[in-house]
């Protein structure tokens, strides 16, 4: 076991003053929580976009960063964008600086179950839960071989596909019994 602060450096996601609702639109986009879904993030057209005016580029995703939520429900994945884009302040963002743990990897085990009880038992317990960065850098990740790290990655992503796939099957299925009840009543 490694602790998280060994593998990757963590920084905070960007906290708008006076809110996100009333930042000033423009052509930067912004990652929040409700755009996390899948383990990578690739797709950001989605995202409410600010002005980058008072924004500096240290604060600009990099690909590969892992983004972390720090409250209410963590949920991790993967930026892979080469996209200027920015993670608002509902997230950590860690960069990885050891090459023994792929990002994927970093993601898949704090999404695990493993990975949910280390960050629950790190969390405070007053009003929402959250974690703050100096409990989450002592987070242990197991150390195992880059080989058996894609094993698992691909596994994840085999699953988050089947639960895709159910769930438009069970969107598809509303759909045909809303038809078959439609057109039942015209008849």
């Amino acid at each position: 076991m490694v602790k998280l602060a060994e593998i990757v450096d963590i920084r905070a996601g960007y906290s708008f003053r006076e809110g996100l609702s009333k930042a000033i639109s423009g052509e930067l986009p912004v990652i929040q929580f409700k755009n996390i879904s899948n383990l990578h993030i690739s797709d950001i057209s989605a995202c409410s976009s600010v002005s980058d005016k008072k924004i500096k580029a240290s604060h600009f995703l990099r690909l590969d960063d892992v983004l972390l939520s720090n409250r209410g429900n963590y949920k991790a994945s993967v930026f892979k964008s080469n996209e200027k884009c920015i993670a608002s302040g509902v997230f950590f963002i860690m960069t990885i600086k050891n090459k023994s743990f792929l990002p994927e990897y970093v993601a898949t085990f704090l999404n695990s179950v493993e990975g949910q009880n280390a960050l629950s038992a790190r969390q405070n317990s007053a009003g929402v839960p959250s974690i703050i960065r100096s409990e989450l850098t002592q987070i242990d990740i197991p150390l195992i071989p880059l080989e058996k790290q894609k094993q698992i990655v691909e596994l994840f992503k085999l699953y988050e596909k089947e639960v895709d796939t159910m769930e438009k099957i069970k969107q598809n299925r509303k759909k045909l019994i809303n038809s078959i009840l439609s057109q039942t009543i015209k008849e």
